[in-house]
């Protein structure tokens, strides 16, 4: 059988096919992790609000439940069997965390009292020099930021000490607070099931919070804002672990013809929670690129009679 190719695309598409053709270490996926339910031991997180006015402080803490998503590019590779064998690498790319909002009432005995509520607050998480490194299941959090970016903070005082601290309000859609974390993140990467022709896996990640931000800070007053806690959150992902889903003629055999309809759906982009594009063969983001095309080589020929 003699298939003539036309397009110069084509051409360039097919030869790097056969320069791909090889076993694939390596795999990157894009996985939205939704935070889990808030509990004692995962997104109920502890907040504080404290003034010092000269060598005296007073606190106040709140609770406040996280929900909200983290959209992640991890890397990883598996073994013959399928398991995840080794995580490389994990990139926060933003998203979305919402807070439940909270209130302060700091007495300063004799002297008044200052109150302060913080309203619609919300934040980010970020990799800013991606990608961040994993070993062990491991990552270090300096290497990524969380960053409130919405939501007010206001505080008032009464008494002398109303006299002395003005009405402070802080906008972080204004002022955004990046706050960087220290410690270490956990990410696990578990395969939960194998149907027809893709493995799905459960992805869970673990975020350990410690932030304490001056935010305001004039003559001998100092506003002090603190937040602590886990932040966890989870997601999944599929991936094609048959070589013939690369065969997208549906002929038996991933040839020219599958060369063809994969140039089709080229960098096409569609909607994760229901992909339509066939061509997505490595799973995840429902964008066909190079992770694609690396899947696409390496299943270069299978059922075909050669």
């Amino acid at each position: 059988m003699y298939i003539t190719i036309h397009s110069p695309f084509l051409w360039s598409l097919f030869l790097t096919i056969l320069l791909l053709h090889s076993p694939i270490f390596a795999e990157v996926m894009f996985v939205d992790l939704t935070l889990v339910p808030p509990s004692s031991q995962a997104n109920l997180l502890d907040t504080s609000f404290s003034v010092t006015v000269g060598t005296a402080t007073v606190s106040d803490t709140d609770t406040t439940e996280i929900s909200g998503d983290v959209f992640s590019e991890i890397e990883l590779s598996f073994d013959p069997s399928n398991q995840p064998d080794e995580i490389t690498t994990v990139t926060f790319n933003g998203g979305r965390i919402e807070m439940t909002d909270v209130s302060y009432r700091l007495n300063f005995s004799f002297l008044g009292s200052i109150i302060a509520d913080g309203t619609g607050i919300a934040a980010t998480v970020l990799t800013p020099i991606p990608p961040g490194s994993v070993s062990e299941n491991t990552f270090e959090l300096s290497e990524h930021v969380v960053i409130l970016n919405e939501g007010t903070v206001y505080a008032e005082g009464t008494g002398l000490i109303g006299s002395q601290f003005e009405p402070m309000s802080s906008d972080f859609a204004q002022e955004p607070i990046e706050a960087t974390m220290e410690g270490q993140g956990q990410i696990e990467v578990t395969l939960d099931h194998i149907q027809n022709e893709k493995a799905y896996y459960r992805v869970l990640v673990t975020l350990p919070l410690s932030i304490d931000h001056v935010a305001y800070e004039e003559s001998d007053i100092v506003v002090r804002l603190g937040l602590s806690g886990t932040l966890q959150a989870e997601g999944w992902f599929s991936r094609c672990i048959a070589a013939l889903c690369a065969d997208l003629t549906g002929n038996g055999c991933v040839d020219v013809e599958d060369v063809q309809a994969f140039s089709d759906q080229w960098l096409a982009i569609g909607n994760p929670a229901d992909c339509p594009l066939t061509a997505d063969l490595a799973g995840g983001e429902c964008y066909v690129g190079l992770s694609d095309l690396a899947v696409f080589a390496d299943s270069w020929l299978v059922g075909c009679l050669l």
